[in-house]
């Protein structure tokens, strides 16, 4: 059996427990500490995240369902042939075979490694030492889901590198000086955005989600308050200049009509970036597998608009549902290395208006919030100003907290304009970006 076999073979075999004891297969793969890194191919590392977030319970509950979720990875061949499982009993010895594997093709790799050492004219000490590291790595096999964090230091330094030349993104940005200035683009994590009914929560995501779109890059929006319409309505408004209370209330004059006309194929190049699930009262789970589906369908940032619309499943305790919920849609962010967006509405404390500074504790379950974000903004309307957005950085675990800034409205199409940082912005951030 090949190595590629040995893969497909296991995780048939996962899948075939998967169908007789859900249970089960959680526990072997629990014990096991399988990880996707124990597969050589993009297709069967697609194939097993999603296979075991099923089995963990955060992906679809039928295996076909799951395959259904990778079938942009994943060539047809394969996903067929994972239909039909291999029986449960084999997937212990299965996984005994995979990991076996593994070791040779590190074991090949290090030896590769110390002759090359030794061609190179390496020193005794330099290829003692590799011999050192190859045998330690044998005798952590086994245990090698903890380690130590020097082996993240070559993914980090070339991760860096591919940054510097231009090869990769580390966020995905916002497209809005002030905001990435600010919040450095949206991190593969998951972001908290807070507001007050009619503040402009969305009109900021409209922005975000066009300004992905327009540099050619897919994003996801779930609108579940609204119809996918006011998306089309607002991307049209500032593309045509044509305003929004116009186009979706009054008849357009001969001018209007013709510049939505000369704006209609530069708005489908965006709209067809832009993947909408507008289905309304989505329970939790349905909201994290249409989150999951858009990622699969290649959308590389996720927006959540907005928690209060999700149709929560315990009557008893909506706070646990919604800790879940956010804990797995971060899961999905961390997993695939995408921004997950979500939108929220404050509760109403006493004396809170839309003119006032928010508090992280205003949110709505606050506390699973609080916990699960890595990123919390809160969004308001500074009193001396009717067109402008206030946000606040409540909460950025890789930056600093606790202050303002302004972003420009643009309230003809209902959403955010450019906004360079101002001067004020930056002076706060001279410490953390070493005084530029």
């Amino acid at each position: 059996m090949t190595p590629q076999q040995a893969e497909i073979h296991t995780l048939k075999a996962i899948v075939g427990m998967y169908d007789e004891d859900r249970a089960a297969a959680r526990v072997l793969l629990d014990e096991e500490n399988l990880s996707k890194e124990d597969f050589t191919t993009r297709q069967t590392q697609a194939l097993f995240v999603a296979l075991s977030e099923t089995i963990h319970g955060t992906g679809p509950v039928e295996v076909l369902s799951m395959l259904a979720s990778v079938r942009s990875q994943v060539e047809p061949e394969l996903v067929a042939e994972m239909i039909v499982s291999d029986p449960a009993h084999m997937a212990k010895p299965r996984i005994a075979a995979l990991r076996d594997f593994g070791r040779r093709r590190r074991m090949a790799a290090n030896l590769e490694a110390m002759l090359a050492l030794l061609k190179n004219g390496g020193s005794t000490d330099e290829v003692s030492a590799e011999v050192e590291r190859t045998l330690r790595g044998m005798a952590t096999d086994a245990t090698r889901g903890v380690q130590s964090l020097d082996a993240s230091v070559m993914s980090f330094i070339d991760r860096l590198e591919a940054t510097q030349r231009g090869e990769r993104e580390m966020t995905i940005p916002t497209g809005i000086e002030a905001l990435d200035f600010a919040i450095g683009g949206l991190q593969p994590t998951l972001t908290i955005v807070g507001a007050l009914p009619a503040v402009g929560k969305s009109a900021l995501f409209v922005t975000i989600a066009r300004n992905i779109a327009a540099r050619g890059v897919p994003v996801g929006v779930l609108s579940l308050e609204d119809e996918r319409e006011w998306l089309t309505e607002r991307i049209f408004s500032v593309s045509a200049n044509v305003p929004l209370f116009v186009l979706g209330n009054k008849p357009l004059h001969r001018g209007q009509m013709e510049a939505v006309m000369d704006s209609a194929s530069g708005v489908h190049e965006v709209l067809r970036r832009v993947l909408v699930e507008d289905s309304a009262a989505m329970s939790t789970t349905e909201v994290v597998a249409a989150a999951r589906a858009m990622v699969s369908r290649g959308a590389k940032a996720v927006l959540v608009d907005h928690l209060g619309e999700i149709r929560l499943e315990r009557s008893d305790r909506h706070d646990l549902d919604i800790l879940e919920a956010l804990q797995d849609l971060r899961g999905i962010a961390k997993t695939y290395r995408v921004p997950v967006v979500v939108a929220c509405h404050f509760k109403r404390r006493e004396g809170l208006t839309v003119n006032d500074v928010p508090r992280l504790t205003d949110f709505a379950f606050s506390a699973a919030i609080e916990r699960c974000a890595r990123v919390a903004l809160g969004l308001f309307r500074p009193k001396d100003s009717k067109d402008e957005l206030g946000v606040e950085v409540l909460k950025q675990t890789k930056g600093p907290a606790g202050y303002n800034f302004r972003l420009k409205l643009a309230p003809m199409s209902g959403t955010v304009a450019q906004t360079p940082p101002s001067d004020s912005l930056k002076a706060q951030f001279k410490t953390w970006v070493g005084g530029e």
